[in-house]
């Protein structure tokens, strides 16, 4: 009897198991391909970085980040997470605040871009004062996702 008993114990942790790991699965999050275009004032960036940060405001509390150079208006995005899995091209689907930034901006060092790049307002470079928050979506639009920025 006190077989049987221990078999069906068993039994039953290991089906509770296998629903465990069928339902929050393994190998990270979904990621999708993920791209699009951005301008100032309805003109292509030529150069920069986007980060799409997850917001929490609007249900997304991944922890991952979200980042893709611009380069001549169109960007895409590489994710990297807190598990290995969770790295690699595309990011996950959710709301997310978008920061634009320009490395080596205002910097005389070698390597620093030699073009005058156009000035992008400072709320677009913080996560707490972006005003873009945007939705990506599985299915992603055929035409990518569009970020328009301001420059007032």
């Amino acid at each position: 009897m006190d077989r049987r008993l221990r078999s069906a114990r068993a039994g039953v942790g290991c089906a509770l198991l296998a629903v465990l790991i069928g339902t929050t699965g393994c190998g990270g999050v979904k990621r999708i391909p993920t791209a699009g275009t951005v301008t100032l004032d309805g003109k292509p960036l030529t150069e920069g970085v986007l980060q799409f940060i997850p917001d929490a405001s609007k249900g997304n509390t991944l922890r991952v980040s979200c980042s893709g150079p611009v380069s001549n208006g169109r960007w895409n995005l590489v994710t990297s997470g807190m598990e290995r899995a969770d790295t690699g091209t595309g990011a996950p689907v959710g709301w997310f605040k978008v920061i634009y930034t320009l490395p080596n901006e205002g910097s005389k060092a070698p390597g620093a871009s030699a073009t005058a790049a156009p000035k992008v307002p400072d709320k677009y470079r913080r996560e707490d004062t972006t005003p873009i928050s945007i939705e990506l979506t599985d299915p992603p639009p055929a035409e990518g996702y569009k970020i328009e920025l301001q420059s007032k």
